[in-house]
């Protein structure tokens, strides 16, 4: 049947394509880009879904398809057979052919489209893909001057320095900026560069993005004064590691007073921008040794940041992860073994030895071990807001073999009959119960569904413990496993857009499970990876996980661990 589908649908696509030869080349273009901006248009609305069928009666059909068939893009026949998305890929192949700046303009409707509906919606995800790959292939230069003045605000700043730009939708102009960033033309660096001083945090975000991804050494200049100004936490963050991978690229090349000017004004942003963009400056630090971080690493092992009372409280609520590894990064740069908690001693140290200290050309990268009695199959429970996500499939009821279980100190018999996630509740009991007072955590459990079992993260504690230990009580082994919305819940990425501030506190997550992705919509491991790598470049949890199975889950877990920073262990 799918066979015969595509097979119909090939044969009004030629009847199309050989009809559109009797009409002139500027009505044509002109039909395409309407046609495909009644699609954007529609799917904004609401009015389909991109995986929904096309109805098979013209009445029912959204407004797209009506101008596509006067446009002879679609045939009566493609109703009942065609998907929205398809019909999308039908008009892109022909706008691509011919392509013009409606064209672009329409196709730019595309690549910008759901710009509101999160990080996360695979939707609109793909959606925005085939409209970005779409421009990309197009090689008119209308198209991409037309991007180019989008990306500005409606005029090119290096053509109209006076002039007042037009209002642009931001979701058009973050689309149109990463597609120059992806591009990669030097005649658009300075289109790029101009909105890193935009109002809005999305487009400015957008555009740090960009010159991360053209790491050009001219941009450096412009970098430092963005960071120097730059408020917003997540661009900061952007504007912190676009800096330092455009330093890595071009360390034999850039001159000794501009690198070090760059670890300067990079140094002054410590305690500044919350501690996230801290742990980007950290990772600035092992790349660059240099003196000038030691004080600022002393001043954030004391928690007094810059004096500002905002900045105070911003960074009281720092992952004990930070400190721990400034303490790490300040050992690895000066020698020193001075303890942890004594600043003063520190302090003193730095002032009567700097001048002998000699700095490491390079520094390996720093974990930083928090120190804590809480561990979870023995991987050491660090943050200071903690999901444990837990699978509770019907496959973790098989029993735990004797070899993964040979330290506990029952009988064997006991051992034998201990199940997998018995074994997983036994030991969330043994790391609640050892948290310190400071830390707060969250359960979240998952199989064919994803369930919360609380609206916030709880102190640890003797009441916390015996809720815990009722609540576990409850849970039993059914289902599937939902691997990627059980990802999206524990890191709140639901409500997530590109250039918010992150809502969550969690800066620590545990993974539990025992296979392959079986359940939900999305269960393909390279597009979960690529969920979390999206949203998790900013957010910066750290992600550990227990594989309990015996199975092809082990390498999925593995790889969402090493591209998160966290530890992987097999149980």
């Amino acid at each position: 049947m799918r066979a015969l589908l595509l097979c119909l649908s090939a044969l009004s696509f030629g009847l199309a394509e050989a009809s559109a030869q009797d009409q002139k080349p500027g009505e044509r273009r002109a039909q395409v880009a309407q046609a495909i901006a009644l699609w954007a248009g529609d799917y904004e609305r609401g009015a389909l879904s991109p995986r929904g069928l096309l109805q098979e009666d013209p009445a029912l059909q959204p407004p797209y398809a009506r101008s596509a068939r006067r446009a002879e893009l679609l045939s009566m026949r493609d109703g009942g057979s065609l998907l929205h998305l398809d019909a999308l890929q039908k008009f892109l192949f022909f706008a691509e052919r011919d392509a013009d700046e409606a064209i672009g303009e329409a196709v730019l409707s595309i690549a910008s489209a759901g710009f509101d509906k999160g990080l996360v919606d695979r939707d609109a995800s793909v959606v925005r893909d085939l409209g970005a790959t779409s421009l990309l292939r197009m090689e008119s230069q209308s198209v991409w001057f037309s991007l180019m003045r989008t990306a500005a605000g409606g005029r090119l700043l290096v053509l109209s320095a006076g002039a007042e730009p037009s209002v642009v939708d931001p979701a058009r102009r973050v689309a149109a900026l990463r597609l120059l960033g992806q591009k990669g033309a030097p005649v658009f660096r300075s289109t790029i560069e101009g909105t890193l001083s935009d109002a809005d945090a999305r487009v400015r975000l957008a555009a740090v993005e960009a010159i991360d991804a053209l790491r050009r050494s001219e941009s450096i200049d412009v970098l430092l004064r963005a960071l120097g100004s730059e408020s917003h936490p997540v661009v900061c963050q952007a504007l912190v590691r676009a800096l330092r991978k455009t330093l890595e690229s071009h360390k034999d090349t850039i001159p000794q007073e501009s690198r070090e000017r760059a670890i300067a004004t990079a140094m002054r942003k410590f305690s500044r921008a919350g501690w996230r963009t801290d742990m980007d400056l950290l990772d600035f630090v092992e790349a660059f040794p240099d003196r000038t971080a030691v004080s600022p690493l002393i001043d954030l092992l004391e928690r007094r940041g810059t004096g500002d009372a905002v900045a105070e409280v911003v960074n009281g609520q720092a992952s004990p992860r930070l400190r721990a590894r400034a303490y790490e990064c300040l050992r690895g740069l000066t020698g020193a073994i001075v303890p942890i908690d004594d600043t003063k001693a520190w302090r003193a140290f730095w002032e009567q030895e700097q001048a002998n200290v000699r700095i490491p050309a390079t520094l390996p990268h720093m974990r930083g071990a928090v120190g804590t009695k809480s561990t979870f199959f023995g991987i050491p429970v660090e943050g200071r807001e903690v999901v444990f996500l837990i699978d509770t499939s019907g496959s973790m009821d098989a029993e735990v073999p004797e070899s993964n279980d040979d330290a506990r100190t029952e009988s064997r018999s006991r051992r034998r009959a201990l199940t997998r996630l018995a074994a997983a509740k036994q030991q969330l009991v043994s790391a609640v119960q050892a948290m310190p007072e400071a830390s707060r955590f969250r359960l979240v459990t998952f199989d064919h569904e994803v369930k919360l079992w609380s609206d916030r993260a709880l102190p640890p504690g003797r009441a916390a413990t015996r809720s815990l230990v009722d609540l576990l009580s409850r849970v039993q082994a059914n289902g599937g496993t939902n691997v990627h919305d059980a990802l999206v819940a524990a890191l709140a990425l639901d409500g997530l857009r590109f250039g918010q501030e992150p809502a969550t506190e969690i800066d620590e997550l545990f993974v539990l499970s025992d296979g392959l992705p079986t359940a939900g919509a999305v269960r393909d491991e390279d597009e979960i990876l690529e969920t979390v790598r999206q949203a998790n470049r900013y957010l910066r949890v750290r992600i550990h996980a227990v594989f309990t199975g015996d199975g092809a889950g082990a390498s999925f877990l593995r790889r969402l661990t090493e591209e998160n920073d966290g530890l992987f262990v097999q149980r």
